[in-house]
């Protein structure tokens, strides 16, 4: 066989290689870039979720003030804290904000003692101004810790669209 033979074969070979290999390296690149938008589409929408949750935080802080300022606790109203499920989103899709629901966390749980130790000392006749005062107090901080909380979602979420 002489090299006139061969090297139409070879070229052929040679091109056919060439043309696989970019077919799968434009398939590689194309599973890249659809991976990377649907991680950020999920990011996205779990981050949206932790907002509304957030929304859904602060108006248990206003229900339960509001029940503070009239001395009675609604037995009937069934109010949901979502602070776990905000944590749990936070600590899944976006770690560097979960020190501040943490922090959100134990402001909820000394804002529920308070509010607790206000309507016993309503029931047995104790100082109500001042429980009044620290329940108020811990609404405000609790409310802020809240409002920071959505604004770190809300940046997270404008970088991911």
């Amino acid at each position: 066989m002489d090299l006139k033979t061969i090297l139409p074969l070879i070229s052929t070979i040679v091109g056919g290689l060439i043309a696989i290999a970019g077919v799968f390296i434009a398939n590689l690149i194309s599973q890249k870039f659809t991976r990377s938008n649907d991680r950020k589409n999920l990011i996205r929408e779990k981050l949206e979720e932790a907002y509304r949750l957030t929304i859904q935080l602060d108006q248990l802080f206003q229900t339960k003030m509001e029940m503070v300022i009239r001395c009675s606790e609604d037995k009937n109203a069934q109010i949901d804290n979502p602070i776990d499920q905000i944590i749990m989103l936070l600590k899944c899709y976006s770690p560097e904000d979960t020190e501040i629901a943490d922090k959100l966390a134990k402001s909820i749980l000394r804002f529920k003692r308070a509010c607790f130790n206000h309507f016993d000392m309503v029931f047995t006749d104790g100082n109500k101004e001042k429980t009044f005062l620290v329940a108020s107090q811990l609404n405000e901080s609790s409310r802020k810790l809240n409002m920071e909380l959505q604004n770190n979602i809300e940046k997270i979420i404008r970088r991911n669209t």
